[in-house]
């Protein structure tokens, strides 16, 4: 899931058997690789390419920003995704309980570039991880094998987001 309305972008796992907020949106998948690929720098820099917005806030809309998205082949069963998100989720479930903190104060210290704290450290590297893995599962390896930490990918952004619309357009 995430919030409809965000600033900085992180997706959680949420139980199920709840009924949410409109202000949610929710995902029905099951699978860590999912999580990899909805959390990683190409479904973002894909959703905020084609999400609408609130002052400079990300508005999230499913139609515009999932049901479009066009989604690597085998990804529910790729071990690769799998490993990485699971590993995301673990670190920084473990950095908020143990900083008593919650994704908005963990976020911001993440993208802040002069925070050093080891927590964050790693999570910049899982998230890292993460992209190569999404790159890689759509086959763009030389993508894969310059993908650094958000500060230096920004630059990258219009690249990526043309490898993701020429795959889903042919």
């Amino acid at each position: 899931a995430l919030s409809r309305h965000q600033h900085r972008w992180a997706v959680a796992r949420l139980p199920t058997g709840l009924i949410y907020s409109e202000g949610v949106v929710v995902f029905a998948i099951d699978v860590a690789s999912g999580f990899a690929i909805l959390q990683s720098r190409v479904h973002e820099l894909w959703a905020r390419t084609f999400a609408s917005t609130i002052k400079d806030d990300l508005r999230y809309t499913p139609t515009d920003c999932f049901e479009t998205f066009p989604f690597p082949r085998d990804w529910r069963v790729d071990r690769e995704l799998e490993a990485a998100g699971e590993a995301y989720l673990t670190v920084r479930a473990a950095a908020m309980v143990r900083r008593g903190e919650g994704l908005t104060k963990l976020y911001n210290r993440f993208h802040d570039p002069d925070q050093r704290d080891p927590d964050i450290v790693e999570l910049r590297e899982l998230h890292a991880a993460i992209d190569r893995a999404v790159l890689v599962a759509y086959g763009w390896h030389d993508l894969a094998e310059r993908a650094a930490c958000e500060f230096e990918l920004e630059h990258a952004r219009v690249e990526v987001a043309g490898h993701v619309a020429r795959h889903a357009l042919g």
